[in-house]
């Protein structure tokens, strides 16, 4: 059987992973916002100089999709504080759980709180916390695919101008 500092030291790797999730979104969302500082004001003319107009499908689509990687930039970056396990006992270690207590109800949990119970609530916390790590990681793939598929379009518009 695993031990709870075993599941302890799961579920701080897992909480790792969840921050280097985070960080890797903050850079992409500064690397999105750069781009569209950049591009932004030389869009105007794809939809004004009329020898440019069989490039505007091409811009529009990239503009869709450099929008869908913001979008999901965003959702990565979103506070899942809901425990799927909360039709059972409150948790101690989610905070979202923590937060919704009182001071004294949450120290009379942990002082009536049994080393099974403990036992239960980390492998409880590890999964939340496992299934919250991997939505992120999930919006940032998807976030730096469109981003990257919007350069590439945006990129052949400029290529063909000519």
């Amino acid at each position: 059987m695993i031990s709870t500092t075993d599941l302890e030291r799961m579920l701080d790797r897992i909480h790792t992973w969840t921050r280097a999730a985070d960080q890797k979104v903050y850079v992409l969302v500064l690397a999105e916002g750069a781009v569209a500082t950049l591009i932004a004001p030389g869009i105007a003319s794809w939809y004004t100089i009329p020898a440019l107009s069989p490039f505007r499908w091409g811009v529009s689509g990239a503009i869709l999709l450099w929008t869908a990687a913001v979008v999901y930039a965003t959702r990565a970056l979103y506070a899942r504080t809901k425990n799927p396990y909360r039709h059972t006992t409150p948790s101690l270690t989610f905070f979202g759980d923590i937060s919704r207590m009182s001071l004294d109800t949450y120290r009379k949990m942990v002082d009536d709180h049994s080393d099974p119970e403990t036992r239960s609530d980390f492998v409880s916390q590890i999964h939340v916390s496992a299934t919250i790590c991997s939505v992120k990681y999930d919006h940032f793939n998807k976030s730096v695919v469109f981003f990257f598929t919007s350069l590439g379009l945006i990129g052949l518009c400029y290529a063909f101008r000519q």
